[in-house]
């Protein structure tokens, strides 16, 4: 037993130091319990984020919904082409009335 003690007197400190590095090394390994939580802290936001996200997304139209919007689109256009043209005749009428009618009050004045 004294062979112990006089063991631990002469390289106590040393043995000290050796348990202070080896605490020092084993921290820098593993996580500690504020990181931990600040990590589930933060994981549970971006959770929340990623739900509120995809109900969202639920509202959107999908890719054939989207191309079905597109072809009824592409078809008005076509349909208002040929509205346009129609209306071209009426619209000629209408500025000859016009005329007609700017003759007509002149006459009259």
């Amino acid at each position: 037993m004294s062979e112990l003690m006089i063991f631990i007197q002469a390289y106590g400190g040393a043995l000290a130091l050796l348990g202070s590095i080896a605490v020092i090394l084993l921290s820098s390994k593993f996580v500690t319990r504020d990181q931990l939580a600040a990590s589930n802290k933060r994981i549970d936001d971006i959770e929340d984020r990623l739900i509120t996200l995809e109900g969202e997304m639920r509202h959107l139209p999908d890719k054939d919904v989207s191309h079905r919007m597109e072809l009824a689109i592409k078809e008005m256009q076509g349909d208002i082409s040929v509205l346009a043209e129609r209306l071209k005749p009426v619209a000629e009428i209408s500025r000859r009335l016009q005329e007609l009618f700017l003759e007509q009050a002149k006459g009259r004045s």
